[in-house]
Protein backbone atom coordinates (compact mmCIF):
# COMPACT_ATOMS: atom_id res chain seq x y z
CA UNK A 1 0.00 0.00 0.00
CA UNK A 2 1.10 3.78 -0.87
CA UNK A 3 2.05 5.81 1.78
CA UNK A 4 -0.86 8.46 0.81
CA UNK A 5 -2.99 5.86 1.23
CA UNK A 6 -1.80 4.44 4.90
CA UNK A 7 -2.29 8.13 5.69
CA UNK A 8 -5.56 8.33 4.40
CA UNK A 9 -6.97 4.86 6.07
CA UNK A 10 -5.07 5.81 9.25
CA UNK A 11 -6.79 9.51 9.04
CA UNK A 12 -9.84 8.09 8.57
CA UNK A 13 -9.94 5.46 11.53
CA UNK A 14 -8.47 7.95 13.85
CA UNK A 15 -11.68 10.18 12.61
CA UNK A 16 -14.26 7.17 13.09
CA UNK A 17 -12.78 6.66 16.37
CA UNK A 18 -13.25 10.37 17.81
CA UNK A 19 -16.45 10.79 16.73
CA UNK A 20 -18.00 7.91 18.33
CA UNK A 21 -17.16 9.16 21.03
CA UNK A 22 -18.45 12.22 20.80
CA UNK A 23 -22.22 11.64 19.87
CA UNK A 24 -25.40 11.45 22.25
CA UNK A 25 -26.95 7.55 23.26
CA UNK A 26 -30.05 8.72 21.56
CA UNK A 27 -28.34 9.28 18.53
CA UNK A 28 -28.05 5.51 18.47
CA UNK A 29 -31.09 3.97 19.48
CA UNK A 30 -33.40 3.55 16.35
CA UNK A 31 -32.49 1.68 12.74
CA UNK A 32 -34.29 3.96 10.90
CA UNK A 33 -32.48 6.88 12.10
CA UNK A 34 -29.68 8.19 10.57
CA UNK A 35 -26.82 6.10 12.98
CA UNK A 36 -24.02 9.09 12.11
CA UNK A 37 -24.13 12.24 12.01
CA UNK A 38 -24.50 13.97 8.63
CA UNK A 39 -20.93 15.72 9.12
CA UNK A 40 -19.71 12.78 9.41
CA UNK A 41 -21.12 9.99 6.80
CA UNK A 42 -22.27 12.12 3.89
CA UNK A 43 -18.10 12.81 3.25
CA UNK A 44 -17.84 9.62 3.71
CA UNK A 45 -20.51 8.27 1.04
CA UNK A 46 -18.62 10.96 -1.20
CA UNK A 47 -15.33 9.95 -0.95
CA UNK A 48 -16.51 5.85 -1.23
CA UNK A 49 -17.95 6.95 -4.70
CA UNK A 50 -14.58 8.79 -5.89
CA UNK A 51 -13.05 5.47 -5.41
CA UNK A 52 -15.37 3.59 -7.63
CA UNK A 53 -13.53 3.23 -11.09
CA UNK A 54 -15.31 3.88 -14.17
CA UNK A 55 -17.17 6.58 -12.15
CA UNK A 56 -16.19 9.82 -13.67
CA UNK A 57 -16.94 8.68 -17.64
CA UNK A 58 -20.20 7.90 -16.81
CA UNK A 59 -21.08 10.84 -15.12
CA UNK A 60 -22.39 14.32 -17.01
CA UNK A 61 -20.81 17.99 -16.65
CA UNK A 62 -21.69 17.69 -13.22
CA UNK A 63 -23.01 15.43 -10.26
CA UNK A 64 -26.61 15.26 -9.10
CA UNK A 65 -27.31 13.94 -6.70
CA UNK A 66 -31.21 13.42 -5.53
CA UNK A 67 -32.00 13.72 -1.90
CA UNK A 68 -35.19 11.48 -0.59
CA UNK A 69 -36.57 13.23 2.52
CA UNK A 70 -36.65 17.22 3.18
CA UNK A 71 -34.88 17.44 6.38
CA UNK A 72 -32.22 14.98 4.32
CA UNK A 73 -32.23 17.31 1.52
CA UNK A 74 -31.25 20.32 3.75
CA UNK A 75 -27.96 18.53 5.48
CA UNK A 76 -26.76 16.94 2.47
CA UNK A 77 -27.23 19.81 0.54
CA UNK A 78 -25.15 22.01 3.04
CA UNK A 79 -22.62 19.61 3.35
CA UNK A 80 -22.30 18.44 -0.54
CA UNK A 81 -23.54 21.34 -2.56
CA UNK A 82 -20.61 23.31 -4.19
CA UNK A 83 -18.40 20.49 -3.49
CA UNK A 84 -16.96 18.42 -6.25
CA UNK A 85 -16.75 14.90 -6.83
CA UNK A 86 -14.50 13.51 -9.06
CA UNK A 87 -13.34 17.01 -10.72
CA UNK A 88 -16.91 17.74 -11.33
CA UNK A 89 -19.41 20.37 -9.19
CA UNK A 90 -21.75 18.40 -7.34
CA UNK A 91 -25.28 19.70 -7.66
CA UNK A 92 -28.26 18.30 -4.68
CA UNK A 93 -31.56 17.87 -5.86
CA UNK A 94 -35.05 17.26 -4.00
CA UNK A 95 -35.91 13.52 -5.37
CA UNK A 96 -39.19 14.55 -7.05
CA UNK A 97 -37.81 16.90 -9.50
CA UNK A 98 -38.51 15.48 -12.96
CA UNK A 99 -36.36 18.12 -14.29
CA UNK A 100 -33.11 16.41 -12.96
CA UNK A 101 -31.57 13.14 -13.87
CA UNK A 102 -29.88 11.92 -10.66
CA UNK A 103 -26.38 9.98 -10.91
CA UNK A 104 -26.96 9.48 -6.76
CA UNK A 105 -29.89 8.96 -4.56
CA UNK A 106 -29.77 9.59 -1.35
CA UNK A 107 -32.46 7.47 0.57
CA UNK A 108 -33.06 9.30 4.16
CA UNK A 109 -34.82 8.36 7.25
CA UNK A 110 -37.75 10.75 6.30
CA UNK A 111 -38.27 9.82 2.71
CA UNK A 112 -41.84 9.40 2.00
CA UNK A 113 -40.97 6.92 -0.28
CA UNK A 114 -40.57 3.57 0.18
CA UNK A 115 -37.19 2.19 -0.16
CA UNK A 116 -38.49 -0.52 -2.76
CA UNK A 117 -39.81 2.55 -4.94
CA UNK A 118 -37.06 4.26 -4.86
CA UNK A 119 -34.60 1.54 -6.05
CA UNK A 120 -36.94 0.79 -8.74
CA UNK A 121 -36.25 4.24 -9.52
CA UNK A 122 -32.70 4.46 -9.38
CA UNK A 123 -32.52 1.28 -11.60
CA UNK A 124 -34.60 2.75 -14.27
CA UNK A 125 -32.33 6.51 -13.79
CA UNK A 126 -29.47 4.09 -14.04
CA UNK A 127 -28.33 5.87 -10.47
CA UNK A 128 -26.26 4.51 -7.53
CA UNK A 129 -28.16 4.76 -4.55
CA UNK A 130 -26.24 5.93 -1.32
CA UNK A 131 -27.73 6.77 2.64
CA UNK A 132 -26.66 6.95 6.16
CA UNK A 133 -29.49 4.93 7.32
CA UNK A 134 -27.17 1.79 8.74
CA UNK A 135 -30.36 -0.59 7.99
CA UNK A 136 -31.12 -0.07 4.40
CA UNK A 137 -28.41 -1.19 2.71
CA UNK A 138 -29.18 -5.15 3.72
CA UNK A 139 -32.81 -3.88 1.92
CA UNK A 140 -30.55 -3.39 -1.44
CA UNK A 141 -29.42 0.27 -1.37
CA UNK A 142 -25.50 -0.06 -2.68
CA UNK A 143 -23.44 1.93 -0.18
CA UNK A 144 -24.11 2.98 3.32
CA UNK A 145 -22.38 4.21 6.62
CA UNK A 146 -23.84 2.87 9.68
CA UNK A 147 -22.87 2.35 13.52
CA UNK A 148 -21.17 -0.31 14.64
CA UNK A 149 -21.46 -2.39 17.24
CA UNK A 150 -18.12 -0.78 19.04
CA UNK A 151 -20.12 2.98 18.33
CA UNK A 152 -17.89 3.16 15.28
CA UNK A 153 -19.15 4.47 11.75
CA UNK A 154 -18.79 1.47 9.59
CA UNK A 155 -18.58 1.75 5.74
CA UNK A 156 -21.32 -0.92 4.65
CA UNK A 157 -21.28 -2.03 0.91
CA UNK A 158 -24.12 -4.06 0.05
CA UNK A 159 -21.74 -5.97 -3.34
CA UNK A 160 -24.80 -7.20 -5.61
CA UNK A 161 -26.61 -4.24 -5.54
CA UNK A 162 -23.48 -2.23 -6.14
CA UNK A 163 -21.76 -3.85 -9.00
CA UNK A 164 -25.71 -4.27 -10.23
CA UNK A 165 -25.28 -0.12 -10.12
CA UNK A 166 -21.97 -0.01 -11.58
CA UNK A 167 -20.21 0.97 -8.62
CA UNK A 168 -16.72 -1.34 -9.07
CA UNK A 169 -14.99 -0.26 -5.68
CA UNK A 170 -10.94 -1.60 -5.27
CA UNK A 171 -10.16 -4.43 -2.55
CA UNK A 172 -8.64 -1.84 -0.23
CA UNK A 173 -11.52 -0.31 0.32
CA UNK A 174 -13.67 -3.54 0.35
CA UNK A 175 -11.60 -4.58 3.49
CA UNK A 176 -12.39 -1.93 5.12
CA UNK A 177 -15.94 -1.97 4.63
CA UNK A 178 -18.73 -4.57 5.79
CA UNK A 179 -19.80 -6.45 3.06
CA UNK A 180 -23.04 -7.87 1.99
CA UNK A 181 -23.13 -10.65 -0.32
Amino acid sequence: MSGSRTSYFSLLAAVIASVALLWPASARTHEQEVSTPYAIHVPLLLKLLSKSRGLSERLGPDVVIAVAGEESLEQVRSIAEGKKLLGKPIRVVRMADPDDRPDVIYIGPDSPESVGSLLERAASLGAITITGVGGLVAEGVALGVKLSPSRHPKITVNLPAALAQGVDLPSDVLGISEVLR
